[in-house]
């Protein structure tokens, strides 16, 4: 997605763009704590740590916020057959996640376990599996009683075609207790009509969004805010998500502050508010 929103910023803009592949987040941020990077992609839960030198990250990701793009939905996917239908029906169960060290699925289930009363080191068994698809397949094949992921992709299809499928909600309300130790995260509704659910279902989600250093100009943060949301028709032909891109939606939940370049740009269009102006002096002062 990276390679995409320079693409259309380089465009736009005229600001040459060089991009810069990473494998992770973390390294990421250390590429632009080190003033080779200025601008990435980032999942909102990165985006929170880097800030907050959390997690391993350098002291220096002095980052800001340019745009809340779209939610990233995770819940626990189980099959009829297992008797799941919430949360609590979990206790005992045998749960797959992409790990270990991959922190938000640590982090995810156990805030969900201890909102809903639970602990999830007690009562709850991991199976740790490579990734998604691994981890459909261990409730296919037995090995497990539900997956807690992203309920999204072929992967669900597989689920439903072999043994049925069912997302368990997470009720919103829940979320808001979970917020006080994670708060990036939203609550989100995916739609029954994605692949592998029945019914519209409420999940935990972060945003995945833009991002930039600090330390560039109001001008040049104010430029590439146009460019992604001006032009973002283009961007829709290069990755599904930047779907959800769009100019109401650009200032949800930030889980830090915005750059000044960017708020510029949201007054002129209308859309910067006096609860935005009260959040955005709430999250300068929580660092």
């Amino acid at each position: 997605m990276g390679a995409g929103v320079a693409q259309v910023v380089e465009k736009y803009t005229g600001v040459k763009v060089a991009v810069e592949p990473t494998s992770t987040f973390l390294a990421q941020g250390t590429i632009m704590a080190a003033g080779q990077g200025e601008v990435g992609v980032w999942d909102a839960c990165e985006e929170y740590w880097a800030y907050h030198k959390e997690q391993l990250y350098p002291t220096n990701v002095d980052l800001r916020h340019l745009i809340s793009g779209h939610d990233l939905q995770l819940s626990f996917v189980t099959s009829p057959k297992t008797g799941i239908k919430s949360v609590t029906d979990l206790k005992g169960k045998k749960v797959s996640l992409i790990g270990p060290g991959q922190t938000m699925n640590e982090l995810g289930p156990r805030a969900i376990f201890k909102a809903y009363g639970m602990d999830w080191e007690k009562d709850a068994t991991v199976l740790y599996v490579p990734g998604g698809t691994p981890g459909i397949r261990a409730i296919i094949e037995g090995k497990a009683d539900a997956y807690f992921g992203t309920a999204a992709g072929s992967k669900m299809r597989d689920l439903e075609t072999a043994v049925g499928s069912y997302v368990v909600p997470i009720d919103p309300e829940k979320v808001n207790i979970m917020k006080k130790e994670l708060p990036f995260l939203v609550s989100s509704t995916m739609s029954g009509k994605a692949p592998g659910l029945h019914v519209d279902t409420p999940m935990i989600a972060w945003k995945q969004g833009l991002a930039s250093m600090a330390n560039i100009s109001d001008e040049l943060a104010y430029a590439i805010v146009k460019a992604v949301l001006e032009h973002n028709e283009e961007l829709n032909t290069i990755h599904v998500n930047f779907k959800m891109w769009d100019l109401k939606s650009s200032v949800l939940d930030p889980p830090i502050p915005f750059h000044p370049g960017a708020v510029k740009y949201y007054k002129e269009k209308g859309i910067w508010t006096p609860e935005l102006d009260a959040l955005q002096k709430t999250l300068a002062a929580s660092k």
